[in-house]
């Protein structure tokens, strides 16, 4: 079982956040997987993932997400997500 919380960003401020919870074994090779359910979840597109976030995810159970990691514009600074359980 894990959790991901994942929170979106702006004006230093928590705008809206999410738990992402499984019964399964976390796996990083699913980041992509787990993004796709955050990102349905706040009705927004799933970010480009690069080795540098699964690099920082896999070694400080934490990575950011800023804007230029998008296709599309989207409205906030940036999103976090973050390996809590």
């Amino acid at each position: 079982m894990f959790k991901i919380w994942a929170k979106i960003i702006s004006n230093d401020k928590i705008k809206t956040d999410y738990v992402l919870e499984s019964e399964d074994t976390f796996n990083i090779h699913r980041l992509q997987l787990y993004m796709s359910d955050i990102c349905n979840v706040f009705d927004i597109e799933t970010p480009v993932i690069i080795k540098k976030h699964l690099e920082h995810f896999y070694l400080f159970n934490t990575t950011t997400f800023f804007p230029t990691d998008f296709i599309s514009s989207v409205n906030f600074d940036k999103l976090i997500i973050e390996r809590i359980g």
